[in-house]
């Protein structure tokens, strides 16, 4: 008995100790996490890497941590004088970002990931040596935490080109770091003026309304980057993030357009599935019509100065509008019109709000007709702005 209650004792002290082991652990691991975020939020990504690099070892499933040692790979790089080193660290720092992603990690920092080469190669800020030299300076002492010193980095860019867009929109960012919020807006205000059609500078503003609470005049921004750049990933995410926050449910608007294309002998091919209901699908048949129309001799006629066919804007649209009008005129209800299937009724909605372009090129537009994008935003940015409130915010 002596025996078995001495066995037990020691199989108990064993236990104690070995949950006093884990606790001092747990409890070092969370010393080492708060002074690793402590840095990284004061933008002292250099001196937070070593502690992250330990913590990610540690918590290889952690979506923040992962997050956190990508951002900080990327910013560290920046001061890195080694060039093979600095394309290692980048590399490594956009498989992090994404690797963070798929864990959860919803920050607008992972969007940066898509746009970092996959070589590691590092972008110029200007063909003019002495401005990126400026550039390059300010951002080493930037990822440093020296905010002061960065932004008498990028003062001095913007002496060499007073309209350097990254100088202006990174002296806002510094600004933003140090929660100067309205200081931070109005210089990115400045870089919009720069650059219209670029989409950071309109999502860290956004951001800035957001730390500030707010919210609508967020939104409003957010908007403003989709946009001037709908087809960049990075673009939507400021305007997912505040419809998280706000329990704003964002919608696609949905129309399956039947698959067009060409069999080998050129002959024009497209499945499509006719009801002998009168819901308006027979107008399908004219959407294939007008994109044969279009390759055959329209396209020629309506951009002479390209050489070669591709899918347009123009062509989109006037194939979706023929969709309504053979279904309307081949009614058997003259009076009322077919009994549309939900998604030819906002085919027709769209249309007659005169927002089915915009509809295109934001949720169907494929290499052909995204190089229309550009003109059309020239003349139509409220009119996007409108279609995305109504139809993706839905207010």
């Amino acid at each position: 008995m002596k025996r078995i209650l001495s066995k037990l004792i020691g199989i108990g002290l064993l236990v104690f100790l070995a949950y006093l082991s884990l606790a001092a652990q747990v409890q070092a691991q969370e010393t080492v996490r708060a002074k690793a975020k402590d840095l990284y939020e004061r933008g002292r990504h250099v001196e937070a890497l070593p502690l992250l690099e330990q913590l990610a070892m540690e918590l290889p499933n952690d979506p923040e941590i992962q997050g956190e040692l990508g951002f900080s790979l990327l910013a560290a790089a920046a001061a890195e004088p080694d060039i093979p080193k600095k394309r290692a660290m980048r590399v490594r720092a956009k498989k992090t970002m994404l690797r963070a992603r798929e864990l959860g990690n919803k920050s607008n920092l992972m969007g940066v990931a898509d746009d970092l080469p996959d070589d590691g190669t590092e972008p110029s800020y200007s063909k003019d040596a002495a401005l990126d030299r400026a550039m390059q300076a300010a951002e080493s002492e930037f990822v440093k935490g020296n905010y002061a010193e960065a932004i008498a980095g990028y003062q001095r860019a913007l002496a060499l080109d007073p309209r350097n867009y990254h100088a202006t929109l990174f002296i806002g960012d510094v600004l933003f770091k140090q929660k100067q919020y309205d200081q931070a807006g109005e210089w990115f205000a400045r870089a919009i003026a720069i650059q219209p059609d670029v989409e950071t500078a309109y999502r860290y503003w956004g951001d800035a309304l957001k730390f500030q609470g707010k919210y609508e005049p967020a939104m409003d921004k957010f908007l403003d980057a989709v946009v001037a750049e709908p087809y960049s990933r990075s673009s939507w995410v400021g305007l997912t993030q505040w419809a998280d926050a706000n329990r704003v449910k964002l919608t696609q608007p949905r129309i399956d357009v039947p698959k067009y294309e060409k069999s080998a002998d050129g002959k024009s091919n497209m499945n499509i599935t006719l009801s002998t209901a009168d819901d308006g699908s027979m107008g399908w048949i004219g959407y294939a019509g007008t994109r044969a129309a279009w390759e055959k001799e329209k396209f020629k006629a309506t951009f002479p100065e390209e050489m070669a066919y591709r899918h347009s804007l123009v062509e989109e649209a006037d194939a979706l509008r023929s969709v309504i009008r053979l279904a309307e005129s081949t009614a058997k209800d003259k009076k009322k019109g077919p009994n549309y299937t939900p998604q030819l009724q906002l085919l027709k909605r769209l249309i007659d709000e005169g927002m089915l372009e915009a509809w295109i090129l934001i949720f169907n537009a494929d290499n052909g007709i995204s190089q229309d994008y550009d003109a059309y935003r020239q003349k139509n940015r409220p009119l996007l702005k409108a279609f995305l409130v109504k139809y993706v915010v839905g207010k």
